[in-house]
Parts: C-alpha cells; structure tokens; sequence
C-alpha cells in the first residue's frame, strides 16, 4: 500500500492552515463587528412574558429598556423603559381613580416619537386631573387584540373610557392566528368566537441571543431572520385562503367592545392613506373602512374620521404627519393632530371622559373643548 506523497500531504496542510485562517478571520471580523455596534443604537424589541390561560395577553417585561432605530442607517433612535406592567409608558399603572384606555398597536405603543407627542400624553394633558390616560399598545396587534386588551385592563383598573386607534390592514389581521394574541373565528353556525395563541416568554437561551447587537442588526434592522428564512426554504406553500368576509369581522369587533363599555365612552380612531394624500391621488380604501365607520356610528360610538384632517393639514401646511418614506409612523405631528381632533370630536358629541360629568361645568368646558388644531 503505497503513502501519501510529501506533495500531496503539503497541500492538505497548507489547505488546512488556510481554512483555519479563514475561520479565524471570520470570528475577528464577527467579533470586530459586535465591538463596532456596541455603541450604536440598534434596534431591539420588546422582551415578553409567556401568554397563557393566566396571563392572557402579551405584556413585556416590566422595567426592561428598549431601543428603536429603523434600518441601516439607524433612522430615528429612540430608548425608553417599560412601566410596572410592561407596557410603554413612564406612568405607574395603579390605584382605583377612573382611567381612559388608549389602545392600539406600534401607533398607540409609540417608540418613533417621545412620549410627550403621542395622542394619549396629549390626551392626558388636555383631561387635567379628571382621569388617567393610560396606552395599551403593544406592535402587531389587531382589533380582537384591541377588545382583550381592554377587557384585561377593566378587570385589573377602573377604566371607564377608551379610544381605539385602527390602521390599515387591522381588521384582516384580526383573523390571523399570531403567537400571544387573539383572533376571531366565525364557527358553522355563524357564531363567532374569541381565540387565544399561547406563546412562550423570553428564556435565556433567547435572552443571550438578543444580547448581540450584530444579531439584532440584522435581524431587527434589516430585517432578515436566517431561521425564518431556512422555515420556508423546507415549507410546504400553504393553500391560498379566501379572506375574511368584511361585515361579521367588523360586526365582531364593535359587538365586543360594546360588551365591554357603552359606545357613548368608545372613540375609534380611523387612520388615513397618508401616502395618497401626499401624492393627491385617490385614497386606495378597502371596503371594510367605510363599513367599520357606519356600522360604528350606527350603534353610537364616537368615530374620527383622519383622512378630512389629514387632507386639510396636508393643503394647509404641507407638513408630514410621519416618517415615511422609511417609517410610517405617525411622526409627533401626525399625534398632535388625531388628539386635536378626538378632543373636537368630544365637544361636537358633547362627550368626553366619564369622570368630566361627574366634575363641574368648568372642567367639562376644560376636557372638550381643545381651540383649533394647532400645526
């Protein structure tokens, strides 16, 4: 049996030297990267806990900070530290006093802007003392999340009002199956039932993983998420679903939030197609909207329409209400002008919080009578 030649197991060495050196350069660079990035604002999410049947809608982790920036460059970077129930907001959840909900998803949830512009701080400024103003918005959510979300917080707080902040695209996702959240499901017979995800908190597998700011990089900025890449690589296509028909998923939502206050103490906020405005082309509307904001007249509830003011604005000022084209969140503005116009909304209807009945006419006069948009 003849050797290796001298030759041959020279090149085996010098490709093995290389592969080593390569891998080696492939760390150093790795860890150079982790290094460069420690002290750049990169992106990284909320932390939450477990959602199950005795914690049944997502909270993060109370006391833990967070950081937003949007994309490579780093757009818009923004810290902050949840509250003692683990949502986004310095204000201490507690005590028995009345309380109105603002509930919404990444709008109400509000990382892009500092919390003195979002609509509940502005709320909250205009209400004075007669009631708290608390947000419950957590990203991702969807209208069926928005009703477990109130019908959690009114079983834990004294929440005697709400105003719901709808987006586009929120009545379809309330359909959706999403780890930790809720959706409707229409049975055979019509009924219509509220369901829950359950989902697993932060462990510390996950926890070390988030710790690199390389992986947050890329997953969060980038977004690109290797492991959801490989899912779908190896998937089988799911078989193409017919969407949701509009009216009983509309009909569902109001019929729940009614469960849960009277309509005279909902306000529904209605997000607008801002880019068309902008572009001063046709809004491109989805029939669900129109019907969403008639069925919810309909049965009493307090709905503002932001399109006429994000239209008027957008004449007027010219301004942007957000931060498109790399974010489009509401920007400070885009908050300041759907307070002004909840807060027009409550004077026109003559409703507002339900403490201000309870309060004198000055402090009625006070909570619903905001003065002209300021821009």
């Amino acid at each position: 049996m003849s050797r290796p030649s001298s030759t041959s197991t020279s090149r085996l060495k010098r490709a093995a030297t290389a592969a080593v050196a390569l891998a080696l350069g492939g760390l150093a660079g790795v860890f150079g990267l982790e290094l460069a990035l420690r002290v750049a604002p990169i992106h990284a999410g909320m932390a939450y806990r477990s959602v199950d049947q005795a914690s049944p809608v997502m909270l993060g982790v109370p006391g833990r900070h967070w950081v937003h920036s949007v994309g490579w460059t780093l757009f818009n970077p923004r810290t902050g530290r949840l509250n003692n129930l683990g949502f986004n907001d310095p204000q201490t959840y507690t005590g028995t006093g009345p309380v109105t909900a603002v509930l919404g998803d990444s709008y109400v949830e509000g990382l892009a802007v500092p919390y003195a512009e979002t609509l509940q701080a502005r709320l909250r400024r205009r209400v004075g003392d007669c009631t708290r103003v608390y947000g419950f918005g957590v990203s991702g959510t969807a209208p069926s999340d928005y009703v477990s979300y109130l019908h959690w917080a009114r079983q834990r707080l004294n929440v005697r009002d709400a105003v719901v902040v709808l987006s586009d695209g929120d009545l379809w996702e309330a359909t959706a199956p999403r780890p930790g959240m809720h959706h409707f499901v229409r049975r055979a017979d019509g009924t219509v039932t509220l369901e829950r995800t359950d989902r697993a908190g932060t462990t510390p597998l996950r926890d070390a993983i988030n710790a690199s700011k390389l992986f947050r990089y890329v997953h969060g900025n980038l977004g690109f998420n290797p492991v959801a890449r490989l899912s779908e690589a190896f998937a089988k296509p799911a078989p193409d679903q017919e969407p949701a028909p509009v009216a009983w998923v509309v009909d569902a939502f109001l019929e729940r939030l009614q469960a849960e206050l009277p309509p005279s103490r909902v306000t529904l906020v209605i997000d607008a197609d801002r880019e068309s405005i902008v572009e001063a082309r046709e809004p491109e509307y989805g029939p669900e909207r129109a019907l969403l904001i008639a069925k919810a007249r309909a049965r009493g509830f307090t709905v503002v329409d932001l399109d006429p003011a994000f239209r008027a604005h957008q004449a007027r000022a010219g301004r942007k209400v957000d931060f498109s084209p790399l974010d489009g969140h509401w920007n400070g503005l885009g908050h300041q002008i759907a307070a002004d116009n909840v807060a027009a909304a409550w004077t026109l209807s003559g409703r507002g919080p339900a403490c201000a009945g309870d309060a004198s006419a000055a402090a009625l006069t006070k909570v619903s009578n905001p003065g002209p948009p300021r821009l």
